[in-house]
């Protein structure tokens, strides 16, 4: 039995810090994380990327802010950490321009 981290080679463990690294690099160098809920990507498993990048917003304190699609379905733990949790109609930029904006006001990171 290995006893390094999920039985990963030492090659694996190093490509995987890498792609950690990667992919937290704008969050830890951010003062505030905005994302746009994507319910599929969670379950689906094929962008841990996202669920690592809210992790480390949760562990590094950032204001969390949040748009989604109507008709999503936000976890109620993800809203009760969030400052703010606004909706868009999809496929709508303008939309979605303006939920960004109603979260970041809302949020108190941006005034009107």
């Amino acid at each position: 039995m290995s006893d390094r981290p999920f039985g990963l080679t030492p090659k694996q463990e190093r490509e995987f810090l890498k792609w950690a690294k990667a992919a937290t690099e704008g969050v830890t160098k951010s003062a505030v994380f905005l994302q746009i809920f994507n319910a599929q990507a969670l379950t689906d498993g094929k962008d841990l990327a996202y669920a690592l990048q809210l992790g480390a917003a949760i562990l590094l304190d950032k204001p969390i802010v949040i748009i989604a699609p109507e008709g999503s379905v936000v976890p109620p733990k993800l809203q009760a950490i969030a400052r703010s949790v606004q909706y868009f109609i999809a496929n709508d930029p303008q939309s979605m321009m303006l939920a960004t904006r109603r979260a970041l006001e809302a949020a108190g990171i941006v005034e009107h």
